[in-house]
């Protein structure tokens, strides 16, 4: 069977699943719909120890490359993540992508940052280390970053007034990206929680408020991190640029694989 048999269109899985009942699989179901995009399994929850599912899709992205996503959700204690992996081999070159947000729609690209991938905003003197996989937007990344840096403001006001004064005004300069005060997506989950149907977040790309530009670029050795262009690839607020790794680079990227593989043994 071909890859493209196993990695359908991450736009068709997406029209499928929609279609899908909401219900989780059975095991049975589960092995007697091969046509079902996505596979649910249960697994252990860290967090209470109680059993959860995990959700795996493995799709493709245009003008990219074959990937599988995955999500957990514990039902006990509201425990979840996601998590994306290339199910590709590593590139030969490393890549350096860049992409100016020069107006509220581009808050939309799509992007994907693979374990080894670091993201940078100059304009803000930002930098994100290499973390998980994830499949997320600009817009995304900016709200994560925001709520990461604004959990420990409160404690970091008492014993470090200098360090915080510093994020403080990080964080005013992403709540302007934002369009509003960055603390609206929190409020609307809690409300989500009390009501029977999802709670519709507003999009910062959707707001009708000035947007001071800025550049974010995503810089992976693997090769295995993407943004979305507009049009083609001659779009030209988006470019992409291919590099040699160093020897450490290479070092650095054989140690999370190994790392990768032998969580994965594990949790088997």
């Amino acid at each position: 069977m071909s890859s493209s048999e196993f990695f359908k269109p991450i736009g068709a899985l997406a029209q499928k699943a929609d279609e899908l009942p909401d219900k989780p699989q059975t095991t049975a179901e589960a092995e007697g719909d091969e046509e079902r995009p996505l596979q649910e399994i249960e697994s252990l929850c860290m967090s209470c120890g109680e059993q959860g599912i995990t959700r795996m899709m493995l799709t493709n992205i245009p003008y990219f490359k074959e990937v599988i996503i995955m999500s957990f959700r514990c039902d006990h204690c509201g425990n979840s993540n996601n998590e994306i992996q290339s199910a590709g081999a590593i590139r030969d070159l490393g890549t350096l992508y860049t992409a100016r947000i020069l107006e509220r729609s581009d808050l939309d690209r799509q992007l994907v940052k693979a374990d080894t991938c670091s993201i940078v905003i100059p304009e803000l003197e930002l930098t994100i280390p290499a973390s998980k996989g994830q499949l997320t937007t600009v817009e995304g990344v900016v709200r994560d970053t925001f709520h990461d840096l604004s959990l420990d403001q409160p404690l970091r006001r008492i014993q470090d007034p200098t360090t915080y004064n510093k994020i403080e005004a990080l964080l005013t300069k992403l709540k302007d990206i934002l369009g509003d005060d960055g603390e609206e997506e929190e409020d609307e989950k809690e409300k989500e929680k009390e009501t029977t149907g999802p709670v519709e977040i507003k999009s910062a790309s959707k707001l009708d408020k000035p947007l001071k530009p800025f550049t974010i670029q995503l810089d992976d050795p693997s090769g295995n991190s993407w943004i979305e262009f507009y049009g083609s690839m001659q779009d030209p607020k988006w470019s992409m640029r291919q590099y040699e790794r160093t020897p450490e680079q290479n070092t650095a990227i054989a140690l999370r694989k190994s790392s990768r593989l032998n969580g994965r043994k594990t949790t088997m």
